[in-house]
């Protein structure tokens, strides 16, 4: 899997997982310290969240952290 690839799958999680636990994105953001502007590029993969970002969603969202990191 290539970067880009590994980008839209990471993407696509987050935002699945966002619906799941039906958060807004508005209510994720602020409950991560980030706009509403940067989750959303994250969801549609322009943007690449930090370690720090993918942390604190997951401590949001109640899942373990390498929730994100089994993409392979």
């Amino acid at each position: 899997m290539n970067k880009q690839e590994e980008m839209a799958a990471l993407a696509i999680l987050i935002h699945d997982l966002r619906k799941h636990k039906k958060y807004t994105l508005k209510e994720l953001a602020d409950k991560i310290g980030r706009s509403v502007g940067f989750l959303s590029q994250v969801e549609l993969g322009f943007s690449q969240p930090t370690v720090s970002d993918l942390i604190a969603i997951s401590e949001t969202m109640g899942v373990p952290t390498n929730y994100f990191y089994c993409l392979h």
